[in-house]
């Protein structure tokens, strides 16, 4: 798999080229592999994936539920935007397979090696990136400790390669 931008340097980019102006952020708070907050202007606001967003109180209407299943089903993991009252945007991401992932997945399974995918992506995403690649393992919806504990499993029962940006492992 090949390595995503950071979010905020790629939305940054796309601002700058878009001539946007960007605002200083107060009261920033990041919660690893979840999301972010931060206040902009006087509006709190919200970054993060579906469950950051609900546990901050914040419902998902009818149309955001929507076009969050729809990017589930093309294999894409969404990054909600809210304010303290609603979704009111969202951002789809999406990891790219190389072309040649499936063929190494193959050639390591005929090593008898296992690859495994680790990752936060929601299921149905990690479930079709998986699948385009070959690999039989997936836990999703993981937190990076989480990432860590299964890690430190899959390690007693043999050596661990971790490949890529923590989420994807082969057990040998």
């Amino acid at each position: 798999m090949q390595k995503r931008d950071p979010l905020a340097k790629a939305i940054t980019k796309k601002a700058g080229r878009d001539g946007l102006n960007i605002m200083d952020a107060e009261e920033f708070r990041m919660e690893a592999g979840k999301g972010i907050s931060a206040v902009i202007g006087v509006t709190q606001y919200y970054f993060g994936n579906e469950r950051y967003i609900r546990a901050a109180g914040i419902g998902i209407d009818a149309r955001p539920a929507a076009a969050l299943e729809s990017f589930r089903d093309e294999g894409k993991t969404a990054v909600l935007i809210a304010d303290s009252r609603s979704v009111i945007s969202m951002i789809a991401l999406s990891d790219t397979i190389r072309p040649e992932a499936a063929a190494v997945i193959r050639s390591l399974s005929s090593m008898n090696t296992k690859a495994v995918l680790l990752t936060g992506d929601n299921e149905k995403s990690a479930g079709h990136l998986a699948s385009l690649a070959g690999i039989q393992e997936v836990h999703a919806d993981l937190l990076p400790e989480q990432k860590v504990k299964m890690i430190e499993t899959l390690k007693q029962s043999g050596t661990v390669c971790m490949i890529g940006t923590a989420s994807m492992t082969h057990r040998l």
